[in-house]
């Protein structure tokens, strides 16, 4: 069983390939791009959680926030099992 790109890493290489060509075809050549874009997207900012967090923005919270949102870029970034 071969490994394929999460669906956001496939989403962002599309994003890119399509921007720069306009183009369907050639997609897969994005896809280190698309990695490296993602995980510089892998620690919310301080806007990132105070809007997850509005008027009850606390410091204590900050931690469990980052926490989730980090597992989730860190989901997008893994490969996944193709189905046979």
């Amino acid at each position: 069983m071969s490994k394929a790109v999460s669906e956001m890493v496939e989403r962002i290489a599309r994003a890119l390939h399509d921007l720069a060509y306009g183009t369907e075809e050639g997609w897969e050549d994005w896809i280190p791009e698309a990695k490296t874009a993602l995980d510089a997207m892998r620690e919310p900012t301080a806007e990132m959680i105070a809007a997850y967090l509005p008027g009850s923005y606390r410091k204590e919270q900050e931690g469990i926030v980052c926490a989730i949102y980090t597992t989730m870029i860190d989901a997008a970034l893994s490969p996944v099992a193709e189905e046979a």
